[in-house]
């Protein structure tokens, strides 16, 4: 009774005391704000004088602090109507439903009355653990306190406790070690937070002359720079001053301006160029079903020398100086691939190559020596067809061969999708899935994060195998 009689006196003197310093400014307050919509939903006079102490009597931030108060009694309100009939389920089920996290976990679950039970019931048991290991180690608790050693969170010592098997010694020199740690960090921001203008010119001076080993006068020069707001690294600074500019401030003003714009220019041009990647990236289609591959297609043509390092036999032949068995295994497999796809026009264009016959209904073509590249030639040809690359797919991974063809409405695929497609139409037992691994050994917690077993197993393709039933070549 004592001690809560005490707790009333200071509080009585605490609202007297702040009534005092705020009570005039609070009475203005509340007249201006009575015909306001906060005046519907204004807390009591002591709230708002704690408000005040809180923000340092700071109007601004007490009305933010008022309308997100309001917001969130409104909010209370609207999920208690929402949710009233998974409220009294857990209200039957023996719960604490005035505990303000139930109406948070109905959001959080979509009214799932199973899980938040499950929540609750988790708490109550974390809860009843630690009232129990709260009784075991009372004596040590105390102990503690006595010893002055400051607990503040008694949870975390609880445990401490729990880790060292009672031994009082082991905790008490953790705490304090804590302590101090905690001090000593607190002391390192208040010294960084506040250090003495004197000393930190002093130390900067001494450590630019440490660090770049300048004269006495260069630094005078630098000062003249800085006076002419000229920043950035001493060094070259300097060296555009004297080598460049005939120490000159003037001049070295004007390069250092040019130099910042050019600066700014390329930053630009690359944020450009990234933001051109990124969407070229997003223009490929993924071809993941034998369903995926576009409709309406008239016109497909194969970058041969980007495609020609897709696959591990083509390129062992490629580096081992057998390129053209890679060239014809390339037409072999757009031949066959075709004759299922039936599409009107396919070509398989190569940087330079002396095998232009005809496979199938593949037409093989040289870029050379007409023009330079590949590249060159197909956007020429995208643009002489300008107005139907609507109907034309492009295979390539040449990110700025695709920035251009995309600029021009050509649909774009990479060459592994499109030799994972050659697979799905010609031959779909050369594709293997992983198992899907589902771990049923170890059981978690209803808040823990889905498992692996969510996930699709990975999807393998022999290209290899395909390379030696379809381009007939021996690996």
């Amino acid at each position: 009774v004592c001690a809560i009689l005490k707790h009333r006196s200071s509080r009585h003197a605490k609202f007297d005391q702040l009534n005092q310093k705020y009570g005039e400014e609070l009475t203005k307050f509340l007249e201006q704000e009575s015909s306001h919509s906060l005046a519907l939903e204004m807390p009591k006079r002591q709230r708002l004088l704690r408000l005040m102490e809180r923000f340092n009597g700071n109007w601004d931030d007490v009305r933010k602090s008022l309308k997100r108060m309001n917001s969130r009694h409104q909010n209370k309100e609207q999920l208690q109507e929402q949710y009233a009939q998974q409220v009294v389920e857990l209200e039957q089920d023996g719960l604490n439903v005035k505990c303000p996290c139930v109406y948070r976990l109905l959001q959080k679950y979509d009214g799932d009355v199973t899980k938040v039970r499950e929540q609750m019931k988790h708490r109550l048991d974390k809860k009843s653990d630690f009232e129990k290991l709260e009784k075991e180690y009372e004596e040590q608790l105390k102990q503690l306190e006595l010893d002055g050693v400051h607990v503040k969170n008694k949870r975390f010592v609880v445990r401490r406790l729990k880790e060292s098997n009672g031994q009082l010694d082991m905790v008490k020199r953790f705490l304090l070690e804590k302590q101090e740690r905690g001090q000593r960090k607190a002391e390192k921001k208040r010294d960084h937070s506040s250090p003495k203008e004197g000393e930190e010119q002093g130390c900067r001076k001494e450590r630019k002359i440490r660090t770049a080993n300048m004269s006495i006068e260069n630094l005078d020069h630098l000062k003249q720079l800085r006076a002419a707001d000229i920043h950035g690294n001493p060094m070259k600074i300097l060296k555009i001053f004297h080598e460049e500019c005939n120490d000159s401030v003037e001049l070295t003003a004007e390069i250092c301006r040019q130099h910042k714009e050019q600066r700014k220019r390329d930053q630009k041009e690359r944020l450009k160029k990234h933001e051109l990647l990124k969407e070229t990236q997003q223009a490929y289609l993924a071809i993941t079903t034998q369903q995926d591959w576009p409709l309406d297609i008239e016109q497909v043509y194969l970058d041969g020398n980007n495609m020609m390092f897709v696959i591990d036999s083509l390129r062992r032949l490629c580096l081992n100086r057998h390129g053209k068995q890679a060239e014809h295994a390339i037409g072999q497999i757009a031949s066959a691939w075709n004759e299922k796809m039936l599409i009107p026009h396919i070509n398989l264009i190569y940087d330079s190559t002396k095998q232009l016959e005809t496979i199938g209904t593949v037409i093989v073509q040289s870029a050379q020596p007409k023009y330079k590249t590949t590249d060159d030639m197909l956007v020429d040809l995208t643009k002489q067809n300008h107005g139907r690359n609507e109907h034309t797919v492009v295979v390539t991974s040449d990110r700025a061969l695709a920035a251009q063809l995309k600029n021009e409405g050509c649909q774009l695929i990479k060459p592994y999708h499109w030799f994972a497609h050659c697979v799905m139409v010609l031959t779909p037992d050369l594709i293997k899935q992983d198992p899907i691994e589902i771990d049923t050994s170890v059981e978690r917690a209803p808040t823990a994060r889905k498992c692996e077993h969510n996930k699709k197993g990975k999807i393998h393709y022999d290209f290899d195998e395909l390379v030696k039933r379809v381009g007939n070549i021996c690996i």
